[in-house]
Protein backbone atom coordinates (compact mmCIF):
# COMPACT_ATOMS: atom_id res chain seq x y z
CA UNK A 1 0.00 0.00 0.00
CA UNK A 2 1.32 3.46 -0.88
CA UNK A 3 0.86 6.59 1.12
CA UNK A 4 -2.66 7.67 2.05
CA UNK A 5 -2.68 10.70 -0.27
CA UNK A 6 -1.69 8.59 -3.29
CA UNK A 7 -4.26 5.88 -2.45
CA UNK A 8 -6.96 8.53 -2.11
CA UNK A 9 -6.05 10.03 -5.50
CA UNK A 10 -6.23 6.62 -7.17
CA UNK A 11 -9.65 5.98 -5.63
CA UNK A 12 -10.89 9.37 -6.86
CA UNK A 13 -9.64 8.59 -10.36
CA UNK A 14 -11.53 5.27 -10.31
CA UNK A 15 -14.71 7.00 -9.10
CA UNK A 16 -14.47 9.58 -11.91
CA UNK A 17 -13.99 6.82 -14.49
CA UNK A 18 -17.03 4.89 -13.21
CA UNK A 19 -19.22 8.00 -13.21
CA UNK A 20 -18.16 8.89 -16.75
CA UNK A 21 -19.00 5.40 -18.01
CA UNK A 22 -22.44 5.44 -16.36
CA UNK A 23 -23.59 8.66 -18.02
CA UNK A 24 -25.55 8.31 -21.27
CA UNK A 25 -24.06 9.71 -24.47
CA UNK A 26 -26.93 12.17 -24.83
CA UNK A 27 -29.23 13.46 -22.15
CA UNK A 28 -32.72 13.93 -23.60
CA UNK A 29 -34.06 17.43 -23.12
CA UNK A 30 -37.67 17.72 -22.12
CA UNK A 31 -39.67 20.88 -21.95
CA UNK A 32 -42.02 21.80 -19.17
CA UNK A 33 -45.68 21.16 -19.92
CA UNK A 34 -47.57 24.26 -20.96
CA UNK A 35 -50.90 25.28 -19.45
CA UNK A 36 -53.69 24.10 -21.71
CA UNK A 37 -51.47 21.71 -23.70
CA UNK A 38 -52.33 18.00 -23.76
CA UNK A 39 -50.40 15.95 -21.22
CA UNK A 40 -48.04 13.32 -22.63
CA UNK A 41 -49.23 9.70 -22.39
CA UNK A 42 -47.59 7.70 -19.60
CA UNK A 43 -48.03 4.49 -17.65
CA UNK A 44 -46.92 4.17 -14.03
CA UNK A 45 -47.32 1.90 -11.03
CA UNK A 46 -49.68 3.03 -8.30
CA UNK A 47 -50.66 1.41 -5.01
CA UNK A 48 -53.60 -0.08 -6.95
CA UNK A 49 -51.50 -1.45 -9.83
CA UNK A 50 -50.59 -0.08 -13.26
CA UNK A 51 -52.35 3.12 -14.33
CA UNK A 52 -52.19 5.08 -17.60
CA UNK A 53 -53.16 8.63 -18.35
CA UNK A 54 -55.44 7.33 -21.12
CA UNK A 55 -57.48 5.46 -18.46
CA UNK A 56 -58.92 8.86 -17.52
CA UNK A 57 -59.59 10.22 -21.03
CA UNK A 58 -62.61 12.54 -20.96
CA UNK A 59 -62.54 12.97 -17.16
CA UNK A 60 -61.15 15.76 -15.04
CA UNK A 61 -57.81 14.73 -13.59
CA UNK A 62 -55.35 16.20 -11.10
CA UNK A 63 -51.85 14.71 -11.19
CA UNK A 64 -50.07 14.66 -7.85
CA UNK A 65 -46.71 13.11 -7.07
CA UNK A 66 -44.56 13.02 -3.97
CA UNK A 67 -41.36 11.25 -2.99
CA UNK A 68 -41.56 7.98 -1.08
CA UNK A 69 -41.33 8.06 2.70
CA UNK A 70 -37.84 8.59 4.09
CA UNK A 71 -36.31 9.37 0.69
CA UNK A 72 -34.22 12.49 0.05
CA UNK A 73 -36.13 15.29 -1.64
Amino acid sequence: MGNVKQDKLELNQVNEEVIIHQQPDEVPRTSLPQIGAPAPEFTAMSTFGEVSLSDYRGDWLVLFAHPGDFTPV
